[in-house]
């Protein structure tokens, strides 16, 4: 009997040391989480401070800041990283939070320890500013030493972020969980726009002449009328790239293309079956039907050469609303008629005004091509400030409104098809899904499609994966108002009858190569699609008509081969800008 109440003495003594010793344990991890989460905060304001005096060229702030910024992140990361945060991050359940609080301190760390500190120098190099020496003309010395640092850049930010993705998703505490999502989405960002300067230091001195003459096709695509690139060409310019001096030599309307003689270029495999129809290399209008802009822009530039006899060496597109964007830096411009248009009219001029305004055809494609003018000289003025009309270049290409392309030159070629900017179908290095939509009906109601697309996978089997792909393309356009050239459907050539403001639509759906069509509905009824491929893609598509204030719902049933990570879903830029779910169940090898 005394033994045994010895025992019990003993083992709650025991349990009370525990107890005793995991109380202290706990004060001192929330002691030490609260004081990590003061310097993340401090760090934070002090790395805010650096991206501004960085941005405005106060080198010697953004030093001083971002030192600040280290010394806070540092701090966090000694908080979190002694013996008690190490054992209780391998206690089941309950280590899980801890792991990812240490992983986020650490990427804080490393952030302002290994990836910014090398980006001050060449932030102050590469300011707007700096770089251009005169009216159209750019320094690229400066871009020609960034892209080895801006490359390891990257290639860190990258690092970080995967370790960030591999600390576990917790949603308890509530904070912690937030803290992960959100820094994820800051590094996702910084790699993006680190890669994008990097793909910029890497391009631009090629582009703009750096060893010998570029000539570049600047095409207006105006989604009016839908196309697989962005829309019909309303208009085309030519500049000449020498050395980083730019000049435009020539702006047309698209009537330069209307010979209609058929270009040879080479085509991707599948790709004439796929688009035969729409006789892209003969009819400009249609040389984008395909959203793989490298092949638009060979056809464009050979359309160039046929018509005016000389070589082009790259094709950059644009839409309306970008040169609302560089309207807004340059500030308004006049047509000839004293039409005066600036950055909040320039694009619905385009899309909506036009046709309004304007009964006769030539006529419009002159204002178009006047404001296509008017603009680039306004961009190329000296006087037009040079940080506004970058950040109007940054926009325009985060909303994919701008694409570039340069099959003149392979390297570059190479580097723009890994990139949004190239428009490639083969190029992204993950799993890539487009949603085209082709305007078949002739009307100019593009303006008003509007498009929902949720892709959501099921569990992987033998190499294989389950998908439903949920397509919703609908038509905003009113009832009335609008000009009749705009809600009239030239392939019913204006019949009576003919529905007014009705859209009819070629939906092409790519899936990756290899994928399988098990079934398909429109509107809940069962469908059949055209099955054909492209470049190695499964493409899917059908003829379907949007009547105005309704919406079309196609449902793609596929086998897809396992993904590990999510297919990125591509669209081309329209008015509208779509809405992407994303739902996937990674498949690990």
């Amino acid at each position: 009997m005394r033994r045994t109440r010895r025992l019990l003495l003993a083992a709650v003594a025991v349990v009370a040391l525990v107890v005793l010793a995991g109380t202290a344990a706990g004060y001192q991890l929330l002691s030490s989480g609260r004081d990590a989460r003061a310097e993340l905060e401090a760090a934070q304001a002090q790395l805010t401070t650096a991206r501004t005096a960085a941005l405005s060229g106060d080198a010697a702030t953004a030093a001083a800041a971002l030192s600040a910024a280290s010394g806070h992140a540092a701090r966090a990361r000694d908080l979190t990283g002694g013996p008690v945060w190490a054992v209780g991050s391998r206690v089941p359940v309950a280590g899980g939070p801890l792991r990812t609080v240490r992983a986020l301190t650490a990427a804080a760390d490393d952030l302002s320890r290994e990836v910014l500190p090398p980006l001050l120098p060449v932030a102050a190099a590469l300011r707007p500013e700096q770089l251009r020496t005169g009216s159209a003309a750019f320094r690229l010395p400066p871009l020609v030493a960034a892209e080895a640092p801006l490359g390891d850049a990257v290639a860190a930010a990258r690092r970080v972020r995967e370790r960030v993705a591999r600390s576990p998703e917790v949603s308890r505490p509530a904070q912690v969980g937030t803290a992960r999502s959100t820094l994820l989405g800051t590094l996702d960002d910084l790699v993006c726009t680190l890669g994008a300067a990097h793909t910029a230091a890497r391009v631009l001195p090629a582009a703009l002449g750096a060893q010998s003459p570029r000539r570049w096709l600047v095409a207006l695509q105006t989604p009016a009328e839908a196309r697989g690139t962005g829309g019909l060409l309303g208009g085309v310019g030519v500049a000449r790239a020498d050395r980083g001096k730019v000049t435009v030599t020539e702006v047309e309307t698209n009537r330069i293309f209307r010979n209609e003689r058929a270009v040879k270029v080479p085509l991707p495999p599948g790709y004439a079956a796929q688009w035969g129809t729409w006789s892209p290399t003969t009819l400009a209008i249609n040389g984008g039907v395909s959203p793989d802009l490298p092949v638009a822009a060979g056809i464009w530039a050979a359309k160039w050469e046929a018509s005016r006899g000389e070589r082009v060496d790259g094709v950059a597109t644009m839409d309306p609303l970008v040169l609302g964007y560089l309207l807004a830096a340059t500030g308004p411009v006049r047509l000839s008629d004293g039409t005066q248009l600036d950055a909040g009219t320039a694009a619905r001029f385009v899309l909506q005004d036009q046709y309004a305004r304007y009964p006769d055809e030539l006529e419009r494609d002159e204002r178009v091509r006047e404001l296509l003018d008017r603009t680039l000289t306004a961009v190329m003025s000296p006087r037009t400030d040079a940080r506004a009309l970058v950040l109007a270049l940054v926009r325009g290409a985060r909303e994919g409104r701008i694409s570039v392309a340069m099959p003149g030159d392979e390297r570059v070629q190479a580097i723009l098809a890994g990139q949004r900017i190239g428009g490639s179908l083969s190029g992204p290095p993950s799993p890539l899904i487009a949603v085209v939509v082709n305007d078949a009906g002739g009307s100019k109601l593009g303006p008003y499609i509007t498009r929902e697309i949720t892709y959501t996978s099921a569990a992987c089997a033998k190499g294989r994966q389950e998908a439903t792909l949920d397509v919703r393309i609908g038509n905003s356009a009113p009832r009335s108002g609008l000009p009749a050239y705009v809600t009239t459907r030239a392939d019913l050539g204006g019949r009576p009858g003919s529905p007014t403001g009705q859209r009819r639509d070629y939906v092409s759906v790519y899936l990756p190569p290899g994928s399988t069509l098990g079934a398909a509905t429109l509107d809940g009824t069962a469908t059949g699609m055209e099955v054909r491929t492209e470049s190695g893609f499964t493409v899917l598509s059908l003829y379907t008509t949007v009547d105005p204030g309704s919406q079309r719902e196609l449902t793609l049933h596929a086998n897809l081969p396992a993904m590990t990570a999510a297919p990125t879903v591509r669209t081309q830029p329209l008015v509208q800008p779509p809405t992407v779910n994303v739902h996937h169940a990674s498949c690990q090898r």
